[in-house]
């Protein structure tokens, strides 16, 4: 079952936890939670996992509510998620952790409430006790370049970098906030760099984001042969790029290269048909 709940597979997790009643095994509050983590982690069938983990009759714990408010989150519940969190600070029995606090971060994300992530951020900051791991940091990052704090963003991106308790490393939505965040201030050379380790760390992290954030920057600092080169490199992979990137690229582009021109213009007239980005100034906010 925890197994499952890694891997989002919430159906086969419900299967295997009726097994086990049949079997005479008697579940315990760790496998309702893993189940009910696997419902949320398969398309955020949040419902489902309230009502597992209301059904199971195990008392509250952190865990529980943590596993909820994920959920939630990753259902596209934000306010629910918010209405858990109170639950769960009322008669202060429970001590939030950065389990807690980083899918609630998400949850004002997704309400473009980017003054509350930060409080979040600030209470698990000082409570001293309380390390971020890899979420808090991708939330706190994109809070900031939602507030227009795009120095900020990157200097926490650089903290992540360096901060021995997130071992893996910044994750792909530390990484794309990082990118929309030079971006946003302008940091073009910057924005290649990360561009170019994202692509070492694990080239499916390179999505409609982050190259439509490099070649606006790129177009917008006069870098026509970087901005052309990875909007051919987005073609390359796959990935069709925000309006605006092919319409930046297009306003830079040498009046002489009348193909790649009718190209981007082709590229324009697909893209349009496609559902808006939305999210940060094109960006995407994380869900987890």
């Amino acid at each position: 079952i925890a197994a499952c709940a890694t891997g989002g597979q919430g159906a086969r997790a419900l299967a295997l936890l009726r097994s086990m009643e049949r079997a005479g095994v008697e579940p315990n509050a760790v496998t309702y939670c893993s189940a009910a983590t696997a419902l949320g982690n398969d398309g955020g069938q949040w419902e489902r996992a309230l009502e597992l983990l209301d059904a199971s009759g195990i008392e509250p714990s952190v865990r529980a509510f943590n596993v909820a408010i994920s959920a939630c989150v990753k259902g596209g519940q934000p306010r629910k998620a918010l209405q858990i969190l109170d639950l769960m600070r009322q008669g202060r029995q429970f001590e939030l952790d950065a389990h807690t606090l980083g899918p609630a971060m998400n949850a004002h994300l997704q309400l473009n409430d980017w003054t509350s992530a930060l409080r979040l951020w600030d209470e698990l900051v000082e409570t001293g006790s309380l390390a971020p791991n890899g979420p808090c940091y991708a939330a706190a990052i994109w809070a900031y370049v939602g507030s227009g704090n795009w120095r900020r963003a990157l200097a926490l991106f650089d903290e992540c970098k360096s901060d021995p308790a997130v071992m893996q490393g910044p994750s792909a939505q530390a990484y794309r906030g990082a990118i929309v965040a030079c971006e946003h201030g302008s940091q073009w050379q910057y924005l290649l760099v990360l561009l170019d380790e994202m692509d070492r760390q694990n080239r499916s992290w390179l999505d409609t984001v982050v190259f439509s954030s490099a070649v606006r920057a790129c177009s917008k600092a006069g870098q026509a042969a970087s901005a052309i080169e990875l909007v051919a490199e987005a073609s390359r992979c796959g990935i069709e790029l925000q309006v605006s990137a092919y319409r930046a690229a297009l306003a830079i582009l040498p009046s002489k290269e009348v193909e790649k021109a009718r190209a981007i213009e082709r590229a324009i007239e697909v893209a349009k048909g496609r559902r808006p980005a939305g999210g940060i100034a094109g960006g995407q906010p994380p869900l987890d």
